[in-house]
């Protein structure tokens, strides 16, 4: 097995990761840096996109309503 430690970094945000393959792998070290490139892209996109919030079907007093399951209800429409 090889393994290839890399890290990546724009100045705010930086990445440390580690590429393993096996001792046979036919990548060209193009296709090893495409690779660390997709990795460190969605990467960065996973930890600066803000989660959507649920919105949550409310009760005449503003509290989320519970199904069967003991679970709130959430809305399909996600635009508050």
């Amino acid at each position: 097995m090889v393994k290839i430690d890399f890290e990546m970094t724009d100045g705010t945000y930086t990445l440390r990761d580690a590429i393993v393959l096996p001792d046979n792998h036919n990548f060209s070290e193009a296709q090893i840096e495409e690779i660390k490139q997709q990795r460190w892209d969605n990467w960065l996109k996973v930890i600066t996109t803000p989660p959507e919030i649920p919105n949550y079907q409310l009760d005449e007093n503003g509290n989320p309503v519970i199904d069967e399951n003991g679970m709130p209800v959430i809305l399909e429409n996600n635009n508050g």
